[in-house]
Formats: C-alpha cells, structure tokens, sequence
C-alpha cells in the first residue's frame, strides 16, 4: 500500500499523527500534491499543530481553489493561531457569500464560537435555520451559544424544546435540554426528555459525565432499571478509554 492510501486510511480512522506522517512522506516526494496537503492540513489542525496544519492549508490554496469546509477550517486554524481578526473576517466572508449549505453554515457557527463571537455564530444558526427550517441541529446550536450570550433562560429552553420537537430521536438534543432542566431545579422534568430514550439508545452517548448525571437522576426517582442501564454503559464507556478500543470494537468483543 502506498503512502497516500496510508494516509487516507490513517484519517479515516482518526488517527490523525499517522495520517500526518504518511502524507508527510508523499509531500516529501511531490511538496504540492493537493490532496497530501489537504491530508496533512486538516489532520495537524485536528491533532492540536495548528502551525503546521495552516502553512500546509494555505500552500493548498496556492495549489488549487480550496472548497468553503476547508476555508472555515482554515479560518479556525488562524484563530487558535491567535490571528483572531483574520479568522473572523474569512468565516463572516463566507457566511455572507450565501454559498454555503446548512451543515457549513453550523461548522462556521462552531468556527465563531472557538473565536468568542458568540453573537455571530448564533447570527450563522439563525440563517442555517432559515435555509432548513427542520434542522434541529441549527435550533439546538443556537441554543448553545444563546447560553453563551447570556440569553435568557426562556430563550434558551424554547430552542431545546423546538430541536427536540424537529428530531425527537435525537439522544444529544434530550441530553441538553436535561441537563439545563437539572441545572434549573426542574428533575421530574428532566427524567420524562429522558425516559423516551433510555435504555434504547444508551450506545449514542459517550460522554461519561452525562450518563453519570442521567444515571443519578433514574436513581432519585427510584427507576432502577434505567438507572442500572446508564451505570452499565459508564462502566462500558470507562473500559474503552482504559484500553483505548472504540465502542464498536468493544461490542464486538462482548458478542464473540
């Protein structure tokens, strides 16, 4: 197998070091191979090399047009550059290009949002929302960052509520609007966003702290079937950080 093909397989596998490194070794042979550039720009920017990840990003736009999810890339790698202007005016030059899609348009709101521009990335939700108006996703990004702006707590909770009425399946939207409900005092409230999707889709959440919380809150209202549920897959969810095995990996093993 050659270089690049490492290098695409390391990336899509998220390990992003050993991407770097094999596109490295294609761009030692071809400096301007576009998609080594590529490869090697993103995987450094998602390894923490911002550095290395924008240098090899803008030799990339030396090379070739680069597409407006590369440019927001680009713009987030000079904001953690501290290049904060320059960030901000690359991402609010392609909000107001009107070319990007709904998904851009909510990863250049992350973009504002790593920058402290939380007015502007909730401005890019609202006009996400308003070009899919059934996107929970844009509803409950904005959410986040009217938390942000300190936005009131109405505020706030219609736009949980109203991701959550567009994509009731959705584990992640119910786990923000519990959180927020627990944070308010509101628990009975919180335990019925929940009850809907615990135990059934316990394996769509990852993160340990959350099924802690949710874990605790079944067991205050005595539903210890639910409750023993989210302490199996906290304790599912530790084994794979300890041995460093995706959750996959992990339930295949537990089925042999």
């Amino acid at each position: 197998m050659d270089d690049l093909k490492l290098a695409k397989q390391e990336f899509e596998a998220n390990d992003y070091r050993l991407a770097s490194q094999f596109a490295m070794y294609v761009l030692a042979r071809e400096p301007e191979h576009p998609e080594a550039l590529w490869i090697q720009g993103i995987a450094c920017l998602r390894d923490g090399n911002f550095a290395d990840g924008v240098e090899a990003l803008e030799l990339l736009s030396l090379v070739k047009p680069i597409d407006e999810p590369t440019r927001i890339d680009l713009a987030v790698g000079y904001g953690k550059l501290g290049k904060t202007d320059l960030a901000c005016y690359l991402l609010v030059d392609l909000v107001e290009s009107k070319r990007l899609t709904t998904d851009e348009l909510l990863k250049a709101a992350e973009g504002f949002h790593t920058l402290g521009e939380c007015r502007l990335a909730m401005e890019a939700c609202r006009r996400a929302g308003k070009q899919s108006p059934r996107s929970g996703q844009a509803h409950y990004q904005m959410a986040i960052y009217a938390t942000a702006c300190g936005r009131s707590n109405e505020v706030i909770e219609a736009l949980l509520r109203h991701s959550i009425d567009l994509q009731p399946g959705s584990v992640d939207f119910r786990l923000g609007l519990a959180s927020f409900l627990i944070r308010s005092d509101r628990n009975a409230e919180a335990l019925s966003v929940m009850e809907p999707v615990v135990p059934s889709k316990l394996k769509e959440i990852h993160c340990v702290c959350c099924i802690r919380r949710i874990a605790n809150l079944f067991f205050d209202f005595d539903d210890l079937k639910r409750a023993k549920a989210c302490s199996a897959r906290c304790k599912e969810l530790q084994i794979v950080k300890s041995v460093g095995k995706s959750p996959n990996a992990l339930s295949q093993e537990s089925g042999r």
